[in-house]
């Protein structure tokens, strides 16, 4: 598992240094030759890679210079992606896309500011390895860095490399723990929004530092310690005398999920429209007066999985997908066996099994279908997620070269005539080559998310073939459709979507809806979309029978029925029946389980609810008043509004 350079940047192998003799072959542009290694052994080239990046990080620490080196490095890792060997160099072309990612990220610093993080970089190279690796698309560098700087200035003997140069001191036992990880966590979770420049709260990331490193220990246990998991740790919005009351009362409770249903139900709250008990509490809106008044739903899953944050475990809180259902459940990591996996059960009640939940994304600050959140747990369940940093710079690779091709700018570069022979004729531009190493990089890691993005706008612009979107989305499926069929699911949707001709996309709709047939929510929403692909092709007919299809077959799960009634009513308007609405929310609703089995301020958000309410409104139009009151009062006997006989 890479957890920083291979070696040290500034301790590299001696053998690429005395293969370099005395002069360093240079990427043709203009300088002095060198000895010729034209009679190198087979690894030549590898060590010319590995020369070069010496020469060029030793130029660039003792520069007062960023911008300068940003065409050099970048021709540098042009060469490695065009020549390099996926079996042996896979290392090199890290530690190249690393320092290149070094160079760009401090071009976001005033010339006086940059001084210290290459000296940090320099003598931490392992900590802004596993910094750099967790840097995501979406995440603010110059921000993460500041944090990087701010917790190293702090905290230097907790953060910073054991002082040593021989790579395995990393396990030399000079500190207690490696922090690496969530020392990166914190990175990527107070980073601050992208492009912004907004001021960091430096006291409590801080505060909260202080708490995790003095903690760490005993609180994560056998979780592992992935800066993507330790990000749903850190990223609780509780303070610090909660999380010390929570750790003193919770430590070493890996089923955190079952705490949220030790919180008492403010039934008043809801049935009532009583103020919530817990606001008017002395000491305010904590996990303390929580668990001594209780709440809502809301409450529940906030006392959860913030005490799941104080001992280490991390934890999500769940909201169900679309503004008709109002419910919050909570999600924990959990390990069964030797697997780890997201549990998302607790207090997701029996009618709200089949809908997928939202997560607010400690990392990108997105909101994201809790499937997303599922994928991560794969950086712990299998040895090829053990190998995050190479996936890196697979992907690093493929979007270079995808720049490369927009920018038409000279590919490969040339090289000097003393230049050891590559082992391979170079890549090719090229989507199947992006493809490749995106292939190559989800294989390395099957839980970054980033790789399947990449390809699932690659999708979306349609840049892939027939023949490759056919391959990808059995991929999807190989790599995680059996472990995490929602994430497969978001991911090839918008791939199938795009897919010509018609007829060839409803195949692969059909295809994955057998592939989810035993997941109905899933199923349903392939039949959905191909309601829409019909409506949008000018098929009213086909895109009917789909969306009836919907009504009739997956009523009960999720909330895909009142999406299909809009849809249908839509195609009615179209046709000029309006009138034919009323039928289509009598059928609907006829197939809708009314709620018996939860609780009375749950049935509120139920679909039983929200196509019941639409009816009675179609049947008041059509002056059918009577039956219109039949249905509201069903309605109301479901949410606990029904009205008592008068006294006498």
């Amino acid at each position: 598992m890479i957890r920083g350079p291979s070696f040290p940047l500034t301790t590299l192998l001696a053998a690429a240094i005395s293969l370099a003799m005395q002069g360093l072959p240079a990427i043709a542009q203009g300088q002095p030759p060198a000895p010729s290694m034209a009679n190198a052994p087979s690894d030549a080239f590898s060590a010319y890679l590995r020369a070069q990046l010496f020469e060029l990080e030793t130029r660039f620490r003792s520069s007062a210079s960023v911008s300068s080196f940003g065409p050099e490095i970048d021709r540098l890792f042009d060469v490695a992606i065009a020549y390099f060997d996926p079996a042996r160099d896979m290392d090199v072309l890290h530690d190249i896309d690393l320092l290149r990612r070094q160079i760009r990220a401090l071009g976001h610093f005033k010339p006086e500011q940059v001084a210290p993080f290459k000296a940090l970089f320099a003598a931490n190279p392992y900590l802004s390895a596993t910094v750099f690796d967790a840097i995501g698309p979406d995440d603010n560098t110059a921000g993460a860095l500041r944090v990087l700087k701010l917790l190293a200035d702090k905290f230097p003997d907790r953060v910073k490399d054991p002082p040593a140069t021989d790579p395995r001191a990393k396990q030399s036992g000079k500190k207690p723990q490696r922090l690496d990880d969530l020392v990166a966590a914190f990175c990527i979770v107070f980073d601050g929004e992208l492009r912004s420049a907004a001021p960091l709260d430096e006291e409590r990331v801080v505060q909260l530092f202080e708490y995790f490193s003095t903690n760490f220990d005993r609180m994560t246990g056998s979780l592992g310690h992935a800066p993507e998991l330790l990000a749903f740790v850190v990223s609780t919005p509780v303070s610090i005398e909660e999380l010390n009351w929570a750790q003193k009362g919770y430590s070493g409770n890996r089923q955190v999920g079952r705490l949220y249903g030790s919180i008492v139900y403010d039934s008043g709250a809801f049935e009532f429209g009583r103020p919530k008990k817990i606001l008017s509490q002395a000491g305010g809106y904590t996990l303390m007066n929580i668990k001594k008044v209780g709440g809502v739903c809301v409450e529940q899953a906030y006392f959860a999985a913030n005490v799941g944050c104080a001992i280490g475990i991390p934890t999500v809180i769940v909201g169900a997908r679309g503004s008709d259902v109002a419910h919050a459940w909570v999600g924990y990591l959990k390990q069964i066996g030797s697997k780890f996996e997201w549990d998302f059960d607790e207090g997701r009640y029996e009618e709200y099994q089949s809908l997928r939940g939202d997560v607010l994304d400690p990392q990108s600050g997105k909101t994201v279908p809790d499937g997303y959140i599922a994928l991560t747990a794969g950086y712990l369940n299998n040895s090829r997620n053990q190998n995050r940093a190479k996936a890196v710079a697979c992907f690093d690779a493929a979007e270079r070269l995808a720049a490369i091709q927009l920018a038409n700018t000279h590919y490969p570069p040339e090289l000097a005539s003393d230049v050891p022979k590559p082992p391979t004729v170079p890549r090719p531009l090229g989507v199947a080559t992006q493809l490749q190493l995106i292939e190559s990089g989800l294989r390395f890691s099957t839980a970054s998310r980033r790789g399947w993005e990449m390809v699932a706008r690659l999708a979306t612009a349609r840049k892939l073939s027939g023949e490759q979107l056919d391959l990808w989305s059995k991929r999807v499926i190989e790599l995680c459709g059996d472990d995490y069929p929602d994430f497969a699911f978001a991911m090839l949707s918008p791939m199938i979507q795009v897919i010509t001709p018609i007829e060839q996309q409803e195949k692969m709709w059909e295809w994955l809806h057998g592939k989810f047939n035993q997941r109905k929510d899933l199923a349903a929403a392939v039949r959905f979309a191909q309601g829409q692909m019909w409506e949008d092709a000018k098929k009213p007919t086909r895109a009917w029978d789909l969306y009836t299809e919907c009504i009739e077959r997956y009523a009960n799960d999720g909330t895909i029925i009142l999406d299909a009634l809009r849809n249908a009513e839509r195609l009615l308007e179209r046709q000029g029946k309006p009138e034919q609405a009323l039928a289509l929310y009598q059928n609907g609703f006829s197939r809708i389980t009314k709620p018996d089995r939860m609780s009375n301020e749950f049935a509120a958000g139920s679909m039983y609810v929200a196509v019941g309410r639409k009816y009675a409104d179609l049947l008041e139009r059509a002056g059918k008043v009577i039956d219109a009151r039949k249905v509201r009062d069903a309605v109301d006997v479901v949410i606990g509004k029904e009205k008592k006989a008068p006294k006498k």
